[in-house]
């Protein structure tokens, strides 16, 4: 059984996922890494992070459309580690995760402005988090992935859970009504989950380079893994899942 869209996947099923690059853009002055990434108002946001002074991150955003052609740019903010990036569609808003050093702290991005609008901090940490507008409500997971929390669309804590940790790095989270999904690094994965925080089931990410899958997000039923390669945004689409072999 093969298909493309990640919205159909089966339940207690571990799949394997091939993926086309299709788009890339290297950003100027030799930037750290690529980080977070969102689809908002028809075009990719992607958060990278730079040098700055006394060993500080700062970040650009680069607005680019999907083959990765650079349309705009932001000045340099600090937004700490700009981990994960999630668009908050009834604020015309971008949520950016700040993960570290600020473990609870998020920063909201005017995307027309590309400017700081609002900081603030949350009672639990996070490296990722990411909101469904059908619902109103956010996702978010905590240090290594151990412990995965939902949050009320005001940022109110609605539930928390203890999970399965994986061996993999934490990354980026894309979520709709129905499913969470946990990009993960070394190796490439995707862990799927409820709203109820309950594990639907693993996703093996195959590349043809040695990229670090960084954010994830699905637009019209196809899923894009925003990746970093040495500082060189490269962007996949998933071309099929397959259900794993046993």
């Amino acid at each position: 059984m093969s298909l493309s869209n990640i919205e159909k996947l089966l339940c207690g099923q571990t799949y394997t996922a091939k993926t086309l690059q299709v788009g890339a853009f290297t950003p100027h002055s030799n930037p750290l890494a690529v980080q977070g990434s969102c689809f908002a108002l028809g075009k990719l946001y992607t958060a990278v992070i730079y040098q700055g002074e006394n060993g500080a991150e700062r970040t650009r955003i680069f607005v680019t459309d999907i083959e990765g052609n650079l349309l705009r740019e932001s000045a340099e903010m600090d937004l700490q580690h700009a981990n994960c990036l999630t668009y908050v569609e009834k604020e015309n808003r971008i949520l950016v995760s700040a993960c570290q050093p600020l473990y609870n702290g998020y920063y909201k991005l005017d995307p027309t402005t590309l400017t700081i609008t609002e900081q603030g901090t949350l009672p639990h940490p996070f490296f990722a988090m990411a909101y469904d507008a059908k619902t109103d409500r956010y996702a978010s997971g905590r240090w290594a992935g151990e412990t995965l929390d939902v949050w009320n669309g005001d940022l109110t804590h609605h539930l928390a859970k203890d999970v399965e940790k994986s061996n993999s790095t934490s990354q980026g989270l894309f979520c709709n009504e129905k499913e969470l999904y946990f990009v993960r690094w070394n190796p490439n994965e995707i862990l799927r989950y409820d709203w109820n925080l309950n594990f639907l089931g693993r996703i093996h990410l195959e590349f043809d380079m040695p990229v670090e899958p960084e954010d994830i997000n699905v637009v019209g039923g196809e899923t894009y893994i925003t990746c970093n390669l040495s500082g060189v945004v490269v962007v996949y689409r998933i071309t099929q899942f397959s259900l794993a072999e046993k």
